[in-house]
């Protein structure tokens, strides 16, 4: 039986929608040309029981909207 990734591990932000968890990662870097780049990833993981208490078990409280 293979081991499922745990979607909240590394993320920057974390918090609840309507039907979802929205897990939210963070990068910055420098490009090619030296400029400074921010890309902001939200994955949208549906709100189940074993999500949320996964999510809880690493964030703690989670709050509802940005």
């Amino acid at each position: 039986m293979s081991k499922r990734r745990n979607v909240f591990a590394g993320a920057d932000d974390v918090y609840l929608t309507d039907k979802f968890i929205a897990v939210r990662k963070i990068s910055t870097f420098n490009d090619e040309k030296g400029r400074y780049r921010c890309v902001d990833r939200t994955k949208y993981v549906p709100k189940t029981s074993k999500n949320l208490a996964e999510a809880r078990s690493i964030f703690g409280y989670l709050r509802k909207g940005r």
